[in-house]
């Protein structure tokens, strides 16, 4: 730089200009790693890794660290650093020898360089000791394509390997969790907060011994579940007459069969009656049990004889098929049957004249409550269409071909979105203004659209569908823009948002078994899974501004209040409505 001055010599400034050159690759390179940021090597023998910066300039620093807790422990390696003129290559080599009592350990790679333009980055190794024969000292199983968690310890530990025996006695590492740091080798596994390995879909694949090594650096010790898949088909009566509702005419003497094909593994069936508190007017005589093997899967079936007790006074009788497994605690799956129980002629000629009595009485009381009826339900419409500002509505009235609002999904109000209703149908969404007028529609050609809920942040409207088992985004406008949460979610039902923490939550699942809450940002980042929250069939949820969420459940028909920063059940209290069906949960 020249400046010019009065003086006869000018001022002369000199500055130093440096050029930096971007490594490469970003991330350091492991070569045992094969490109990858995070890897796992098993320690043979004596083995030599080496971690590298190409091609970057200035010259970087490159270096082996041993993770422990808060701080890294930097490692003796062999360095050095290679040049071609203009850029600069930096290598860092060391050697891991085996011994006999070798623990897992978290190696890292790190890289430095003074340049604030140039991006330091890190590369995890996790060394692992040669396998060592594992026995299994417990067994579980999980329904096929359901969702399974297997345990490990619940004590806090620095180290947690996750492994699965893969063929013979060959074993690999899916997960691990060691000093805070989370890694999943395996898409179809995910390590939980507590230890726990999910499984979102259980497959024939991850059957055999699922291994869990917990400890701390300088003590490790393990436990090892087999894992079995059980493998359910249709479970039937023999001589059902309908696919809808099995309707079985019996005699006293006569024989009913349950049946279920290619199971797997063994189970066992079981004739129960819904009511055990009323007395049966049958009895059934010896429930003999029928395996056929075929191979690795069974044909299961029971028979029965009826006998119907002389002074029976109920015709009609429901009883079920039920599968269970004594290694599992809840049944698997059933089957009913309503059972007519066979007259004699005196008796048919008695109950068919009680029957016509029945039936012109049951019709004068009908009538009279359908006009109660229709007349309560158009005036709570026009109430409820002369509000002035949005509520959320939720009637549970159908009758005739009247329908307001069926919640069990072919017709549900969202409500809260601007000025507008909101409404949910089977394969498309429409909106309203208050005074009745279409204002949009969205349809979906496909007919594959089955929207069970949603929940209007920020202008935009998250959507639950059952179909394709995500969330859809559409404006307020209804235009669809996208869709996410696939990979986590399996049956999701009830959404909301608590605006306070950004996030939304959706009811994922049906039952004991599976149900939890999964949470998501509005932009579609998964964030983390809440549960097991021990409900039978959760339909809706909302937040209350803390840190509490209300859960209406379909299946014990209560409301569940849940802490969901300290996962623990607050409280349960049962729905106010005459018929038991859950609410639509309201701040």
């Amino acid at each position: 730089m020249f400046i010019s001055t009065d003086h006869t010599n000018g001022l002369v400034f000199k500055s130093n200009v440096t050029d930096y050159e971007q490594p490469r690759h970003k991330y350091p390179v492991v070569d045992l790693c094969k490109g990858k940021i995070n890897c796992i090597v098993t320690v043979r023998h004596k083995t030599v890794m080496s971690c590298s910066v190409e091609d970057v300039r200035p010259a970087r620093f490159v270096g082996w660290f041993n993770k422990t807790g808060s701080s890294d422990t930097l490692l003796n390696s062999s360095r050095n650093t290679m040049s071609n003129g203009a850029t600069f290559s930096s290598f860092a080599k060391i050697n891991i020898t085996v011994t006999r009592n070798r623990f897992y350990e978290l190696l890292v790679c790190k890289s430095f360089n003074q340049a604030p333009s140039i991006h330091n980055g890190t590369a995890m190794v996790l060394l692992e000791p040669q396998h060592q024969p594992w026995i299994s000292n417990k067994s579980e199983y999980g329904l096929l394509t359901k969702r399974t968690v297997l345990g490990c310890s619940i004590s806090k530990q620095t180290v947690l390997i996750r492994k699965r025996r893969t063929e013979g006695m060959k074993y690999e590492t899916i997960a691990y969790r060691m000093y805070n740091h989370s890694f999943e080798n395996d898409a179809s596994y995910r390590l939980y907060t507590d230890g726990s390995l999910i499984i979102s879909s259980l497959s024939l694949e991850n059957e055999g011994n699922n291994v869990c090594i917990y400890g701390t650096s300088e003590e490790q010790s393990y436990s090892v579940i087999t894992l079995h898949a059980i493998v359910l088909s249709s479970i039937n009566f023999l001589g059902c007459n309908s696919s809808v509702q099995c309707v079985l005419e019996v005699q006293s003497g006569d024989d009913i069969e349950c049946s279920l094909k290619g199971v797997r593994p063994e189970v066992n069936l079981e004739f129960v009656y819904p009511d055990s508190s009323t007395p049966s007017p049958i009895s059934l005589e010896g429930q003999p049990r029928i395996p056929e093997n075929h191979g690795d899967v069974y044909d299961i079936s029971i028979k029965s004889r009826v006998q119907i007790t002389a002074d029976a006074d109920v015709r009609n009788i429901t009883i079920v098929c039920r599968v269970t497994n004594s290694a599992i605690r809840e049944h698997l799956m059933e089957a009913k049957a309503i059972l007519t129980l066979g007259l004699s002629e005196a008796g048919q000629e008695s109950s068919k004249s009680a029957t016509l009595h029945i039936n012109l009485l049951f019709l004068v009381i009908f009538s009279f409550v359908a006009l109660v009826v229709g007349l309560v339900v158009v005036f709570v419409c026009f109430l409820a269409c002369k509000r002035l500002s949005p509520v959320s509505i939720a009637f549970n009235f159908s009758f005739s071909n009247f329908f307001i609002v069926s919640s069990a999904g072919n017709l549900f109000i969202i409500s809260e979105a601007g000025a507008k209703i909101i409404i949910l149908l089977n394969n498309k969404i429409k909106s309203f203004k208050w005074n009745g007028d279409l204002v949009e529609e969205y349809t979906d050609e496909s007919g594959n659209f089955r929207p069970f809920a949603g929940a209007v942040f920020e202008e935009k409207l998250y959507v639950t569908d059952k179909t394709s088992k995500c969330i859809i985004v559409f404006s307020t406008s209804l235009d669809y823009e996208r869709n996410f949460g696939q990979d986590h979610l399996n049956r999701p039902k009830g959404i909301t948002v608590c605006e306070d923490k950004g996030l939304l939550l959706v009811l994922n699942g049906g039952g004991e078994s599976d149900a939890v809450i999964s949470a998501f940002k509005p932009n579609g980042e998964y964030v983390i899974e809440i549960g097991q929250i021990h409900l039978e069939d959760p339909w809706y949820i909302k937040c209350n501004g803390t840190d509490e969420i209300f859960i209406s459940d379909n299946g014990s028909r209560e409301v569940t209040v849940f802490n969901m920063v300290d996962n623990k059940l607050v409280n349960r209290f049962s729905s106010d409505q005459a018929d038991g069906t859950p609410m639509h949960c309201r701040e």
